[in-house]
């Protein structure tokens, strides 16, 4: 699969746009769950987005509705 590189900005209520690209190759829908996954060393740290092939569990914590 080639690699697939867009660029995308945060809002004012710090949330990102997944560009239409991405959403097609990962069949994503409103709804879906995703997993984030922060990499790297130092400065070339990426963040992995990625869509569960098995969906999302219900086990699994779910940071985002979590209050901090």
């Amino acid at each position: 699969m080639p690699l697939l590189r867009v660029f995308s900005k945060i809002d004012d209520k710090n949330k990102i746009t997944i560009p239409r690209g991405i959403r097609r190759e990962l069949n994503i829908k409103p709804g879906d769950r995703l997993e984030l996954t922060l990499g790297g060393i130092n400065k070339a740290r990426k963040l992995l987005v990625s869509k569960p092939r098995g969906g999302y569990r219900p086990d699994e914590r779910d940071t985002a509705s979590n209050k901090h």
